[in-house]
Order: structure tokens, then C-alpha cells, then sequence
């Protein structure tokens, strides 16, 4: 609770401490009802008792005066519930000041019972401890109420029963305060253990409101955020096809052929430009992933016919970059439900990063696909530099790139976190395993078709 307490600012502080409050208040009202009835009912068989053995005059005063005072708290009960703006702290010191008088009034009835029989003396005794006992319940999510209405009713008659001579007397006067001492350490108990549930539960309140406040303010932030670049890459997007096609239009114009320099300048425009383009659909991909808006279309396809398309498209990028593509893959029969074209994105990825991230005349290894359980298993290993622990757990986080800061390597860190969210979408899912200065080893599980599972 005290850890929770320290995350709240003094605002918040001072808010749950008058939650706190307004709630212990409560409690003492709602219990008023039962105390009040209780009360008068108790102290109208005392004065039944009490009738004949002792003075009438003065037993009807005592009585007539508690049934105001009865009635006073009654009207004050009233007034409570009807109060629209309420001031606990005005109804906590009403509720202590009419249970003191109250206290007074029952702390009272020893002394008028000085002259009864013992046995009647000792029945007030008993039932003022047990008013005390029941008091303990009514009162005690406030200290102060409690103490108001403990003190007098057990002191009053404990300093009498002290000031008498007899040992009946003196030994009821130390009992009375003994007792008095027990119910207040009780009470401070009971009151503490109250305000700390109180403390705790209103502090989770706070602390929830806050988390929701923030939570709502995220998602703002989020759907802004997909927004923004949902509507950027589209806006750049345009233009950047223009930028290719006009030079497109330029290189083969036969009519203004252009000289080796100038050609190669156009080269770098195109390069540059099908390198941004490739940024963009890929940030266009991760916004509509983001917000939920990439549907996928379930189809049954034969694992080796999509693998042999995707080594196609890469041959000739690894060919160029020196790298060998071992394809055990192709010729797989197995058959799986995915979205064809998505299914295509994720090898097509899988397989650029494998050429992209290789050393030097490397070698990029599609393991034959394998049937495990109610989905298909496919790896892609690559000789490339590998992967740390920590870049195992990273490597799917967007925006992520496991290439130092300085590489030449071009890429944004988007791919693979678009791959895996992908997979998730056709129920299947990715994982890596690497040794650093070895290789990496890509694999990924895709659900297979009903006529592969027998």
C-alpha cells in the first residue's frame, strides 16, 4: 500500500485521504440507524428495572432526556441523507459530539443506580459493556466517534464506582477502566486495519483512472501515429512513381540518348528511387497492420510452388552479391492455407535478408519443408555474421536492425516485424536461431491443408 501510495502526487494524495474520510463518515451513518433504535430500546428496559428502586423524579428526567437526545440524532440522521453538498468533516464532529452525549447519558445510570440491588447494578454493568462491545462495531471507522462515546460511558461510572468506600464499588470502578483501556487499543486496531483497506482501495482507484487515462491517450497516439503514416506513404508514394517513370522515359529515349555519365546518373535516380518506394510500402504495410486493416484470403497452396516463385525473383540479386541458393524446397508437395501473396511477402523477405545479410560468397540454404504436428516447418539459413542472445529477442521488434549503425546495409528494420505479424494473421508463426559469426537460421510454421495431415 505504501509503495502504491508513493506513485500517487500529493494531489492524488490528498484525494484519497479525503475518500478515506468521506467513506469512514459514511460508515458512521449508516450504522446510526441501528444504533439509535438499539440504544433506546437497551436504556428503555434499564428504566424498567430500574423502576421502584430509585427515585421516579429523578429516573424520568434521566430517560426523557435521553429520548430527545435520541430524537436529536434521529434529526441529525435525517438532515445527513438529505444533504446534497455534504461536510464530513461538520458530520463526523455532529456524529461525536450527540455519541458523547449519548455516552454521558448511559455512563449515568450506575450512579443513579447507586442505591439499587447488587444484582441490578451488576446487570447495568453488564449491559454498558456490552454497548461498549457493540459500540466497537458502530463506531469504530473513526477513532475520535468511538473515543466520544467510550470515555464517558465507561469513566463516568468507573471514577464513581473509584470514589465509593465498598470493595464491590472500587473493584467495578477498576474493571470499568481496564476495560475502557482494552476496547480503545481494540478500536485502534479495528480503525487502522479499516483505513488501510480504505487507503489501499481508493489508491487502485486512482491508480486505475490514471492507467485508463493514459491507455486512451496511447491509442490516440497510435491511431494518429498509423494515420499519419498510412497517409504520408500514399502522399510520397505518387510522386515517387513519377520520379521513376519520367526516368524510365529518359533512359530509353533513343531520339536524346544519353551519354555514359548521364546514365549513370539516371541508374542511381532509378536505384534510389525503387529503394524508397520499397520504404514506403513497407511503412504503408506496418501502418495497415497497425491499425488492423490487412485482410488475408486463406487459399490451399502447394508450399514448393511459392518457394519456387520467390528464389526466382531472388536469383538474380544473389547472383550479383555472390551468394549460392541451396532451394531443397521447391519441389515440396506439401500443401498449406495461407494467403498466396502474403505468403509470398514473408519468403520474399526471408530470402532478401538472407542474401542481404551474407558475407561475401556465402551460401543461403532453404531446408526441405517438413510436416510437424498440424502445420508445416520451413528454415532459411544463411552464413551471414549471425546474431547475439539479445538480438534473437529484438530482431521482430519494429524499427529494429541488427547491423551496426555504420553499415552500408540499407533497410529500415520494419521487414521482419511485418513478416511476423503476417504469419499471425494466417495462424502460423516465425522464430530464428543464430550463432554469432556463423549463421542464422529463419524458420517459420504455417497450418497445413487438410490433405497433407494424412
Amino acid at each position: 500500500m505504501q509503495s502504491q501510495a508513493e506513485e500517487l502526487n500529493q494531489e492524488d494524495s490528498d484525494r484519497v485521504a479525503e475518500k478515506v474520510f468521506a467513506a469512514q463518515v459514511k460508515y458512521l451513518y449508516s450504522q446510526l440507524p441501528v444504533t439509535v433504535i438499539g440504544s433506546l430500546a437497551i436504556v428503555s428496559c434499564i428504566a424498567y428495572m430500574l423502576f421502584g428502586t430509585v427515585s421516579s423524579t429523578v429516573l424520568i428526567i434521566w430517560y426523557s432526556v435521553f429520548v430527545v437526545v435520541t430524537l436529536v440524532r434521529g434529526w441529525q440522521l435525517m438532515r445527513y441523507q438529505y444533504a446534497e453538498d455534504k461536510d464530513y468533516q461538520h458530520w463526523a464532529n455532529t456524529h461525536i459530539v450527540s455519541a458523547f452525549l449519548g455516552g454521558c447519558l448511559i455512563g449515568a445510570v450506575p450512579i443513579i443506580a447507586t442505591n439499587a440491588p447488587l444484582e441490578i447494578q451488576s446487570f447495568v454493568l453488564f449491559v454498558i459493556a456490552g454497548l461498549c462491545a457493540g459500540g466497537l462495531s458502530t463506531h469504530a471507522s473513526l477513532l475520535k466517534a468511538f473515543i466520544g462515546f467510550l470515555v464517558p460511558i465507561t469513566m463516568i461510572p468507573g471514577i464513581w464506582f473509584l470514589c465509593q468506600s465498598d470493595q464491590y464499588h472500587m473493584v467495578s470502578g477498576v474493571v470499568l477502566v481496564l476495560f475502557a483501556l482494552l476496547m480503545v487499543r481494540s478500536c485502534r486496531n479495528y480503525a487502522g486495519m479499516l483505513e488501510n483497506a480504505l487507503q489501499l482501495q481508493f489508491s487502485n482507484e486512482m491508480l486505475n483512472a490514471h492507467l485508463e487515462e493514459a491507455r486512451v491517450s496511447a491509442e490516440a497516439a497510435y491511431d494518429a501515429k498509423s494515420m499519419f503514416l498510412s497517409s504520408m506513404s500514399h502522399e510520397l508514394r505518387t510522386p515517387m512513381n513519377a520520379v521513376l517513370g519520367f526516368a524510365q522515359l529518359i533512359e530509353d529515349d533513343e531520339e536524346n540518348a544519353l551519354n555514359e555519365e548521364q546514365n549513370e546518373y539516371i541508374n542511381q535516380i532509378k536505384k534510389a528511387g525503387w529503394h524508397l518506394l520499397d520504404l514506403i510500402n513497407s511503412i504503408l504495410d506496418l501502418a495497415k497492420l497497425e491499425a488492423d486493416k490487412v485482410e488475408v484470403f486463406p487459399t490451399v497452396v502447394r508450399i514448393g510452388d511459392v518457394v519456387n516463385e520467390c528464389v526466382m525473383i531472388v536469383s538474380p540479386i544473389a547472383k550479383k552479391s555472390g551468394i549460392t541458393i541451396d532451394d531443397n524446397a521447391s519441389r515440396c508437395d506439401i500443401e498449406v492455407v495461407v494467403d498466396c501473396m502474403r505468403m509470398k511477402q514473408v519468403i520474399l523477405n526471408l530470402l532478401s535478408n538472407g542474401i542481404k545479410y551474407n558475407r561475401e560468397g556465402g551460401r543461403l540454404t532453404l531446408e526441405p519443408p517438413e510436416v510437424r504436428d498440424d502445420v508445416c516447418y520451413l528454415a532459411v539459413t544463411d552464413t551471414g555474421v549471425g546474431l547475439a542472445q539479445q538480438q534473437m529477442v529484438d530482431v521482430f521488434l519494429p524499427f529494429n536492425r541488427v547491423v551496426e549503425h555504420d553499415s552500408k546495409i540499407e533497410g529500415t528494420g520494419i521487414g521482419l516485424n511485418i513478416t511476423c505479424n503476417l504469419l499471425e494473421l494466417m495462424g502460423g508463426r516465425i522464430g530464428v536461431e543464430s550463432e554469432k559469426g556463423v549463421g542464422s537460421t529463419f524458420w517459420i510454421e504455417v497450418p497445413l491443408a487438410e490433405q497433407s495431415k494424412r
